[in-house]
């Protein structure tokens, strides 16, 4: 039996690679049964290079393109009203300007906290406002300067600024929250002011409160026909919309990658029949955060036809104020703190500091 051993070894190792095997096979055949078909291969499609795909929180799809010429329709005007500005005047200021109509109308973007800047302006170049006139020169064009503001969650800095109206007759309040978000309706809601209060006005200036306008500089310009008939201000193309931080518009709001061209920056300018047309186009326009760019760019790109003339280094730089003499010569600056300000308008009346 011992001679055996050898032969009998071998064949319980045949036996066993057949019974593994034999397993092997039915286990297979029961998942192939039971197995999810395959998809079938999905042809690879070329990547279109105007067009991105973002995954937002929501899981939905949103389709952006990358310049405003990919999709020209999104700037066709609604049918219907889509953004009604249904906002109430609180503070109207002191609307006197209808039997007589001025030249340009000032509208300041202002915060209820800012009473110093404001002053700084009413006591400097703003002052043309008031008594017609500006240190050397005889300025026949009439100016009427507006502060605008929404309406602050503090009941006590809303008391404080009807205060101060009450003083100054210079500012207009309307009901929407105050906040950075909603300046595009400031600057709208302050153009439906000048249809409302000051229709006849040829001119609209809007700048910040930390801005210096040398405003014969101005005028001057507005007469011209280089300017008369056009959007005047720091012109950027390619601007880049972004979608986080400060500056953060949604994509369902703007879906482009890039803004139209426009002016933005602390100051521009434009005849009022183009101020009414571009707050009558807002209406059937979704509504977009970016101020400048959403009321010079895409509401000007709804309407057609709106031609810009840029501010040079010369007259304007968006990158550092200008200081004392040195703006004599020029339209616009800003940065400009109350006592810059003050200091510019001293310089400027003074028939020595500055030859």
């Amino acid at each position: 039996m011992r001679k055996y051993c050898p032969y009998f070894s071998v064949l319980l190792v045949v036996f066993f690679y057949v019974v593994v095997n034999l397993l092997n096979d039915s286990f297979v055949a029961i998942e192939s049964r039971h197995a999810i078909p395959a998809s079938p291969a999905i042809p690879r499609q070329e990547q279109k290079p105007v067009k991105t795909v973002l995954q937002t929180t929501t899981a939905a799809r949103q389709q952006i393109w990358h310049r405003p010429e990919n999709n020209p329709s999104f700037f066709t005007p609604r049918k219907s009203v889509v953004n009604p500005l249904n906002y109430n005047v609180v503070i109207s200021g002191d609307p006197d300007c209808v039997k007589d109509p001025p030249f340009l109308t000032v509208l300041v973007l202002s915060m209820h906290s800012s009473r110093q800047y404001r002053d700084a302006i009413r006591n400097t170049w703003g002052s043309l406002a008031r008594n017609n006139s500006w240190p050397g020169l005889n300025i026949t064009e009439k100016m009427k300067l507006v502060f605008l503001f929404g309406t602050a969650r503090s009941s006590t800095l809303n008391e404080k600024l009807k205060a101060e109206a009450k003083r100054t007759r210079d500012i207009v309040m309307f009901d929407f929250i105050e906040s950075y978000f909603n300046l595009t309706y400031k600057v709208l809601m302050g153009f439906k002011w000048v249809q409302d209060f000051c229709p006849g006005t040829k001119f609209v200036m809007k700048c910040d409160e930390d801005t210096f306008v040398n405003i014969p500089k101005v005028i001057e310009r507005l007469r011209s026909k280089e300017w008369n008939t056009k959007i005047a201000g720091p012109y950027f193309t390619n601007e880049i919309a972004r979608r986080a931080g400060k500056y953060n518009v949604a994509v369902s709001a703007y879906p482009f990658g890039i803004y139209p061209p426009h002016v933005k920056g602390n100051i521009y300018f434009m005849p009022t029949d183009i101020a009414r047309k571009l707050l009558n186009a807002s209406y059937y326009m979704p509504y977009v955060n970016m101020e400048d760019a959403y009321i010079t760019g895409i509401l000007a790109k709804s309407v057609g036809g709106i031609n810009y003339i840029g501010l040079n280094g010369n007259e304007y730089s968006p990158s550092h104020a200008f200081k004392g003499c040195e703006f004599i010569r020029k339209v616009a600056s800003q940065q400009i703190q109350p006592a810059d300000a003050r200091d510019i308008w001293k310089k400027m009346n003074s028939k020595t500091d500055c030859k």
